[in-house]
């Protein structure tokens, strides 16, 4: 049998190959980018000319902000050049220049009241009842490139702007018995902080709004 001649063609410059570029949007997260290119080139080459952090290595996937974490999986080939694969975390799909993403939600909080309440609208007199209290959330992340400090430890808003002052609460039990809760406001149940790049921190936050008082 004649020997396999297997011919490689040396790109003229860095050329997508399989499986080229992938999207990975997390919704409770940041989201990935990632591209396959084949280059004339060495994996160490192209790992110092594409340092993590680069404002050269631009993200092939417009819109939003996204962060250049480096090179990987490099494998040298034959005739001097080399596959690689460029990496971009962040936050997809945002106007020009946001660094910012809120997602406002909503859930229910169930409470029983076995001894009877109250106020209870269309409802006479203390009966047994199950609240289903409904609470005001919000899902915060963003990309700084100075130090995030936590939010303050303090009474009440401890959210940043742009939702609302106060959501509500969606009905109102009228009862003499209340239970009060302090602080009130928007309360951050969650804060993290992560550094992957020095000088860029990805911050993840979760807020719920907590009435100044509830029924019972």
């Amino acid at each position: 049998m004649g020997a396999h001649v297997i011919i490689l063609k040396k790109p003229a410059q860095a050329t997508l190959m399989s499986p080229g570029i992938v999207t990975i949007s997390d919704a409770s997260g940041f989201d990935t980018v990632t591209a396959r290119y084949i280059s004339q080139t060495t994996a160490d080459a192209v790992s110092r000319a594409n340092l993590p952090g680069s404002t050269s290595a631009q993200c092939p996937v417009q819109g939003g902000t996204m962060i250049f974490m480096g090179v990987s999986d490099t494998a040298d080939l034959p005739g001097g050049c080399c596959e690689y694969t460029m990496t971009w975390r962040g936050l997809l799909n945002v106007l020009p220049g946001r660094n910012e993403q809120v997602t406002e939600t909503r859930s229910v909080r169930e409470r029983l009241y076995p001894d009877g309440i109250s106020g209870i609208p269309g409802v006479a007199g203390t009966v047994n009842a199950r609240l289903l209290e409904l609470q005001a959330g919000a899902s915060i992340r963003s990309i700084h490139t100075t130090k995030p400090q936590p939010p303050a430890l303090a009474a009440a808003n401890q959210a940043p702007g742009g939702l609302p002052a106060n959501p509500g609460r969606g009905y109102q039990v009228i009862t003499s018995a209340k239970t009060y809760c302090y602080p009130d406001g928007w309360i951050c149940y969650s804060w993290q902080s992560e550094q992957p790049l020095p000088g860029i921190w990805f911050v993840t936050a979760e807020y719920k709004f907590e009435q100044a008082s509830t029924s019972g």
